[in-house]
């Protein structure tokens, strides 16, 4: 974790009281997380509490029973609602959250389609609304891919697909940006680290953009960025910066430059740059005016003005292409589960509720769900092959461990490793 990272943990956790053992999701709004932070932290401590809890198995009752199965679903219930966090886990949950928001944060548009998306291929327009509404980060373009959907009057969208949206959105909402509508872009970054925020992320910012000019300001500037500094560099005039020529990152501190190899992106069209609307002066811009809204819901938190005229544009405009990824999993492992009769058992005992699997924890890509049964049935024990359903099925699907869907799935391969133990 660099520097400025680890500056950042060590503040939030002295904003903590001291006074407490276990702190919830509202004691950490309380003292001052951010909340897109606190929202990350409290999938962490879900992801935690279903490790740390699960059905137990008896010989002396039947564990599957209609009536133990409803009490075991009402006691997750309510211990859901107790979830908190040990004192002494604060700062291993924290930076793991920290560093995943920060990555979303600076690299939206290759961060947030495996982010919603997971290792499926598509999902369906449900549960990418599901996942959407989960997301904190860059609401104007997530939100997006589910208008994209309801007005093209679609049922389904792929990774691929959601990838080139995002992109497209994200270019014409930013494509006469100012200084000052960039630092209102990215204030989330400067809500987690007001101490400044580290060149090489404002590098990997604009770099992702294909904005090669004003990711090699921040590549040379050999300081925490503040949101003047910020400012003041994307006011400057810049030149063209030739694709072949790679951009240096001057990691503040002791920190070892950063290369960053150039992408076969194309340049603005000279007509683009000349359609900008002009930039303020440096010395006329105050600090203050980064945020110039209300004090409420921060501006990154809803569309800037025209934004949403301009995000219909782009869905008007867009064009439903062809997915090119592959279209089905079993293509690495070229194997049908049908054919193999472990696998086969597993299907059979899943028959009755496959579809409602599929929609709900695959997200109706029929394919991973075949290629997930495929694994499953590779391992000898069920103990196995949770480890395997927990971390590549559910949390990869953003899957609630203690949803009824979870634990039905995990009951039937629960069955089977029991009737060949």
């Amino acid at each position: 974790m660099s520097n400025a990272l680890q500056s950042t943990v060590d503040r939030l956790i002295s904003q903590l009281p001291d006074t407490l053992s276990y702190l919830t999701p509202d004691d950490l709004i309380a003292a001052g997380w951010p909340d897109v932070l606190v929202a990350r932290v409290n999938v962490e401590l879900e992801q935690n509490l279903a490790e740390s809890v699960g059905l137990p198995e008896s010989d002396w009752a039947n564990m599957h029973a209609e009536a133990v199965q409803d009490a075991w679903l009402q006691f997750l219930g309510a211990i859901r609602a107790e979830t908190r966090l040990p004192i002494s886990y604060v700062r291993p949950v924290l930076e793991t959250s920290l560093e995943d928001v920060v990555e979303l944060l600076s690299q939206p548009l290759t961060s947030l389609p495996d982010y919603l998306f997971g290792s499926l291929t598509s999902l369906s327009r449900d549960h990418l609304a599901s996942r959407v509404s989960k997301t904190g980060v860059y609401p104007q373009l997530t939100h997006a891919l589910v208008r994209y959907l309801d007005r093209k009057q679609l049922d389904v969208l792929s990774k691929t697909e959601a990838a080139r949206i995002l992109k497209a959105v994200d270019a014409k909402l930013s494509e006469h940006h100012t200084a000052l509508n960039w630092g209102q872009v990215l204030a989330p970054l400067f809500e987690l680290m007001p101490e400044g925020v580290e060149p090489d992320l404002l590098v990997a910012y604009f770099r992702e953009r294909g904005m090669l000019a004003e990711a090699r300001a921040f590549a040379n500037y050999d300081h925490l960025v503040d949101p003047s500094a910020l400012i003041e560099l994307l006011s400057q005039p810049f030149e063209d910066v030739p694709d072949e020529e790679p951009v240096v990152v001057a990691a503040p501190v002791a920190a070892a430059p950063v290369v960053i190899a150039p992408e076969p992106e194309p340049e603005p069209e000279p007509e683009a740059e000349a359609e900008k609307e002009p930039e303020p002066e440096p010395e006329a811009v105050a600090p203050a005016e980064i945020d110039p809204e209300p004090i409420g819901i921060p501006i990154w938190q809803r569309f800037m003005p025209q934004e949403e005229e301009r995000v219909e544009e782009v869905i008007d405009e867009a064009e439903k292409t062809k997915d090119d990824e592959p279209s089905s999993m079993l293509s690495y492992y070229n194997q049908d589960p049908t054919e193999d009769p472990r696998a086969s058992r597993i299907l059979e005992l899943m028959a009755d509720m496959e579809e409602e699997f599929i929609e709900r924890i695959f997200g109706g890509d029929e394919s991973s769900f075949s290629a997930a049964i495929a694994d499953i049935a590779r391992y000898d024990t069920y103990a196995e092959a949770g480890r395997y359903i927990k971390k590549e099925v559910f949390d990869r699907n953003r899957i609630d461990l203690f949803s009824d869907d979870a634990v039905l799935f995990l009951d039937r391969v629960q069955t089977y490793f029991l009737e060949h133990s």
